[in-house]
C-alpha cells in the first residue's frame, strides 16, 4: 500500500530534567537521556516514540542508540509500515545490541500504522482490557523521605508501592517506613542486582517477621547468577521476579528452565515491542506470571507499554510510572490516570499520545 511507505523520518535527542535523584543499587539519575523519534507515511498518518536507554542495563547510550537509528534512515525511506516485522528484523541483523533503539523503532512504526488503520495499540495487541493499574516508586532515599513518597503516593489512590533497595544500610528500615506510611498498601521489593542470595533471604525474612505485607522481589541478586536467584526463589515465601536478568527471549527461556523466577518483568526498552510478545509467549506456555516495567520515560513511553500491556492482558504485576518519575509535561494523551489507574482510550489510534504543543 503506497499510502502506508514512510516519506520522512527523524531522530533528536529529549532530556528530561527529573524533578529529584532517582536511586537504585546500580545507579543515581538526575537526568533522564532519551530520544524522539517522529514519522510520517505517504498518506498523512504520522508516528511518535520515545526511546529511552539506560546503560547499567543494555549499555546503550542516548548517543550511541542516535548514530544507528540515524545510520537505518536510508533503509527506512520508502519502506512500507504494515512490513513492521520485517523492518524490525532488518534493524536488528544491522544492530543486534541496539535493544532500546529497536523498542522506539517498533513503536513508531507500530503507531504509525494503527493511526493509518484507526485502531488503538491496545486493540491491535488484541484488546484483552482497556487500562492497566499500576503501582509507584519509592527510590532509594533516607527512610523519612521514603515515608514522604509512599503517604503521597496512597493518598492519590495507588495501592501498590515499589520500593528500591539493595544498598545496603537502611533497607530494612525505608521500607519499614513505607509500610507504616501506607497501611493497606501491597510492598514490592526491588533489589537491581544488589544482593547475595543469602542476604536477601535474611532481609524479606526480618521484613515478614515485622509485618511488612511483601508482594514481590524483583532481581535480588546479579543478573547471571541464575543459581543465587533460584537459592532465594526456594527459601522465600513470595514471588521472585527476573528484571536484567531477562532482556531477550532467549533470555526468559534460560531463566524459566533455570526455576530462576516466578515472575519475569518484560521491559520495552529491554526486548522491544515484538521481543515482549514473544517473552509473553514463552512465559505463558512455561507457567511463569507476567510483570511489564519501564525506564524512566515520559508519558509518551509508558503509554505504548500500557497498551501493549492491556491489550496482550495476563500482566500480574505493572510497574509503569515511568511518566511520574520524570516529570515531564511536553506530552499529552495516551491514557487518562485515575489513581494508579492508567485508562487507555478507544477514540484515540496509535498509542494516542502528542506533544502538547501539536495536540488541538
Amino acid at each position: 500500500m503506497g499510502s502506508t511507505r514512510v516519506v520522512r523520518f527523524s531522530v533528536e535527542p529529549f532530556d528530561i530534567p527529573l524533578p529529584r535523584p532517582f536511586g537504585t543499587a546500580q545507579a543515581r539519575r538526575t537526568e533522564a537521556h532519551n530520544l524522539l523519534l517522529t514519522l510520517e507515511l505517504a498518506g498523512g498518518a504520522t508516528g511518535l516514540a520515545e526511546v529511552a536507554p539506560a546503560p547499567y542495563v543494555t549499555g546503550e547510550t542516548q548517543e550511541g542508540a542516535r548514530r544507528v537509528l540515524e545510520a537505518f534512515a536510508a533503509d527506512l525511506q520508502g519502506a512500507d509500515v504494515a512490513g513492521y516485522r520485517a523492518i524490525s528484523a532488518a534493524f536488528h541483523r544491522a544492530y543486534p545490541e541496539a535493544h532500546a533503539a529497536r523498542a522506539g523503532l517498533e513503536a513508531l512504526l507500530l503507531d504509525a500504522y494503527c493511526r493509518h488503520l484507526g485502531a488503538p495499540l491496545y486493540q491491535f495487541f488484541g484488546g484483552m482490557a482497556s487500562e492497566v493499574v499500576t503501582d509507584v516508586t519509592v527510590p532509594i532515599v533516607p527512610p523519612d523521605e521514603a515515608a514522604d513518597v509512599a503517604r503521597s503516593a496512597f493518598d492519590a489512590g495507588f495501592t501498590d508501592l515499589k520500593v528500591k533497595i539493595g544498598l545496603g544500610g537502611q533497607d530494612f528500615e525505608r521500607v519499614l517506613a513505607v509500610a507504616r506510611a501506607a497501611p493497606g498498601a501491597q510492598i514490592r521489593l526491588d533489589g537491581n542486582q544488589g544482593f547475595r542470595p543469602e542476604e536477601a533471604v535474611a532481609l524479606l525474612d526480618r521484613l515478614l517477621a515485622a509485618g511488612v505485607p511483601v508482594s514481590l522481589f524483583e532481581q535480588p541478586v546479579h543478573r547471571d547468577d541464575l543459581d543465587g536467584m533460584r537459592f532465594v526463589r526456594e527459601r522465600v515465601s513470595v514471588p521472585v521476579a527476573a528484571d536484567e536478568s531477562v532482556i531477550t527471549p532467549a533470555d526468559a527461556w534460560r531463566v524459566i528452565e533455570a526455576g530462576a523466577a516466578d515472575v519475569v518483568n518484560i521491559k520495552l526498552m529491554k526486548a522491544g515491542v515484538l521481543g515482549a510478545l514473544d517473552i509473553a509467549a514463552i512465559c505463558r506456555a512455561a507457567g511463569c506470571d507476567l510483570m511489564i516495567g519501564c525506564m524512566l520515560e515520559s508519558r509518551l513511553g509508558i503509554s505504548v507499554a500500557a497498551h501493549l500491556a492491556a491489550g496482550v492482558g495476563g500482566f500480574s504485576f505493572i510497574d509503569l510510572d515511568g511518566h511520574l518519575l520524570t516529570g515531564d509535561t511536553r506530552m499529552v494523551g495516551g491514557f487518562v490516570q485515575q489513581g494508579g489507574r492508567l485508562v487507555l482510550q478507544p477514540d484515540q489510534p496509535g498509542h494516542g499520545t502528542a506533544l502538547a504543543t501539536t495536540r488541538g
